[in-house]
């Protein structure tokens, strides 16, 4: 049904109303009747059809019939600080609204990593995460911790090769002795 319930037929941009035809030009450039592209056709006070697109053009009784999910709220923009504007790893950004009311932009760090166990790969206890250029400007005593092979490798790593060092030297006592009877004998 068109406007004041009399039928009208709507192929592409024609219009037909009883007897007569009249031509509707369309607003945007697409005429490709699309879910995004739906119009409504509606006649003016002076005579004239016009196109409408129904989720733009609401009054405000219609607004407040249509679900909480299509009210229109306006966003307010912000500008980028730096002159970089890919979404790369680097580029993290949060908005944040300021006490006077605006929203800018802040720029997010990258996560530091720790530091890993060079023979099994689980994090070294004891040392703080920080980005290589942090940890250059910190001391050494924040870099690793106070036993053998402090900031590469873990206590359980460590434990393991004192253990394995001691078998082995046990182990080559043995032979000796063994050795030496034999040499006795």
């Amino acid at each position: 049904m068109g406007c004041g319930g009399i039928p009208l037929i709507y192929r592409g941009a024609n219009v037909r109303y009883a007897a007569q035809v009249q031509r509707v030009t369309l607003r945007r450039r697409h005429a490709y009747a699309t879910r995004s592209n739906k119009i409504k056709i509606v006649k003016t006070p002076g005579g004239k059809l016009t196109v409408q697109y129904p989720l733009l053009y609401f009054s405000k009784t219609e607004v407040c019939k249509l679900p909480s999910f299509l009210h229109f709220n306006m966003v307010q923009r912000v500008t980028l600080r730096r002159r970089h504007a890919y979404a790369t790893r680097s580029n993290k950004i949060k908005i944040v609204k300021t006490p006077g009311g605006k929203l800018t932009v802040q720029y997010r760090a990258k996560l530091a990593k720790g530091v890993k166990c060079g023979d099994c790969g689980n994090a070294v206890s004891g040392i703080a995460h920080m980005r290589p250029m942090e940890a250059t400007r910190v001391s050494k005593r924040q870099k690793h911790v106070s036993r053998a092979y402090g900031g590469n490798v873990c206590g359980g790593c460590v434990r393991q090769r004192i253990v394995r060092a001691f078998l082995i030297e046990e182990q080559q006592n043995v032979k000796r002795v063994l050795k030496q009877k034999k040499a006795q004998k």
